[in-house]
């Protein structure tokens, strides 16, 4: 059995009571069926390994996501284009909002008071990388009125070393 010219495996057909039982059609067959089973072989391996790679990445966004609602800061993700992605508890208490009141808005829709403040620290971490820490300002918000806030600014760096499966395959 051959599988993108690497051999994956043998088909043995034998008999022992009666030579030239086979003929070229048989072998042709044979041939085909080999063909088929490697590639189903090579299917059942890709689907395991792909199971697996959801079972780790599953467990990961679990931990993640237990660490990220367990925090007692407020944390905030957005995207590069500073549309809010991912807001936890604390964060959602801080702003006396909702978690879906917040997923999705613009920085400076959330803090509309801030907006110079943010732009600068943002463009500095999404552009050059930069991490700032102690940031400090005052907001009105409308649901709980004067707010002090401490801002840090830092880069997410995602590792691409989950996607081993895809990349061997």
């Amino acid at each position: 059995m051959i599988l993108k010219q690497e051999l994956i495996g043998v088909i043995y057909a034998d008999n022992r009571l009666r030579s030239g039982l086979f003929t070229e059609s048989d072998l042709s067959a044979l041939q085909a069926f080999a063909n088929q089973a490697a590639i189903a072989i090579e299917n059942a391996r890709l689907f395991n390994s792909l199971k697996q790679a959801l079972e780790e990445v599953t467990e990961l966004k679990n931990l993640m996501d237990s660490v990220f609602n367990s925090m007692a800061s407020g944390v905030i993700m957005t995207d590069t284009e500073q549309t809010i992605q991912l807001c936890n508890p604390a964060a959602s208490s801080i702003l006396g909002s909702e978690n879906q009141q917040v997923v999705g808005k613009q920085m400076d829709e959330l803090f509309p008071g801030l907006t110079d403040i943010i732009q600068y620290y943002l463009k500095r971490t999404i552009e050059l990388g930069i991490t700032s820490t102690g940031i400090e300002a005052i907001e009105n918000t409308t649901t709980r009125g004067r707010v002090d806030l401490r801002f840090s600014f830092a880069p997410l760096v995602i590792k691409k070393k989950l996607c081993k499966a895809w990349q061997s395959s």
